[in-house]
């Protein structure tokens, strides 16, 4: 039988030992004001399924009456009840509106239908229109030392590491690597959870050591395009341990030259004696010679 509606008013149906074959895709439906009586099998073909299958009869529904263990399908709607023989199988549902369902070691299983799509067109991707291939994928990172300076000594540095996705495609394969710090970890920035650096995503990773000396590190991240192409950037960060040492300049000779006196062919010390000493005594004596000289004048002119 092909899908569609089925009516049948005029008397019961019944299925006796036989098999009833539903051929191909659609709803069935079939309805009676009277009884259902089976001891057959219905086999589903060429893509019907019971899900699509509906019984509606006014009166009992017995399913395998001659109690050699029936397979009914589909969903069965009675207006005075639905009894199992011993041991029937049915895919589907058993509902009564105006008496009971009754089993005897019976197999029912929820009728599911499956929906078959056409197979998927391979996805091809499309050139550039201005360089003729895909995009190339790239990738960037970051790199931030905590303390950036360890001016009293020896400590520890946490760096921080953040990688984005500043092209056009998702990258996969993220790998991280830093020259001196090893034990990196990743922190977060997944947020879809598809291991793919996606745009728009900032996964931060973390490492941590112990510096004794100034240090310039370098960290390197690669990874690549779904399409195969491979990108890969660098970064690095300088931490200063210890003081820096600070430079001395020499005073020029200028700002240590004592001024001096004329050059009067005298040593330094002895031209302090010439002027302390020696030009006051030669003043008083040139005095007293010049007070004598009138003195003698003087007697000299009494005697006249």
């Amino acid at each position: 039988m092909v899908p569609g509606v089925y009516d049948l008013a005029g008397a019961a149906i019944t299925l006796s030992g036989g098999i009833l074959t539903l051929d191909g895709p659609g709803v069935y439906i079939f309805r009676t004001p009277f009884a259902l009586t089976v001891a057959g099998t219905v086999n589903l073909i060429n893509g019907a399924q019971a899900c699509n299958v509906f019984w509606h009869f006014g009166s009992l529904a017995t399913i395998n009456s001659g109690g050699v263990g029936t397979s009914f399908a589909g969903t069965i709607l009675s207006g005075t009840g639905v009894h199992f023989g011993t041991n029937a199988v049915l895919v589907g549902r058993a509902l009564a509106i105006g008496g009971d369902v009754t089993l005897d070691s019976n197999t029912i299983s929820e009728p599911t239908c499956v929906t078959t799509l056409p197979p998927a067109e391979p996805v091809t991707p499309s050139p550039s229109s201005s360089s003729g291939s895909v995009p190339r994928p790239k990738i960037h990172i970051e790199k931030t030392a905590t303390p950036d300076a360890l001016p009293a000594g020896p400590g520890i540095v946490d760096y921080s590491y953040a990688v984005s996705n500043a092209g056009k495609s998702s990258i996969n394969n993220v790998t991280i690597s830093d020259d001196t710090c090893s034990d990196i970890k990743f922190i977060s920035g997944d947020s879809d959870e598809d291991d793919r650096l996606d745009r728009g995503e900032m996964w931060d990773y973390q490492c941590s050591m112990k510096l004794t000396k100034t240090t310039t590190n370098i960290v390197t991240v690669t990874g690549e395009s779904s399409f195969g192409k491979s990108t890969k950037d660098t970064d690095e960060v300088t931490v200063v341990v210890g003081m820096l040492k600070s430079t001395a300049f020499p005073l020029s000779a200028a700002s240590t030259t004592v001024p001096k006196l004329p050059n009067t062919g005298i040593a330094p010390q002895q031209e302090h004696v010439l002027f302390g000493t020696v030009l006051p005594i030669s003043l008083i004596a040139l005095l007293m010679l010049g007070i004598l000289r009138r003195q003698q004048l003087l007697l000299k002119e009494k005697s006249y």
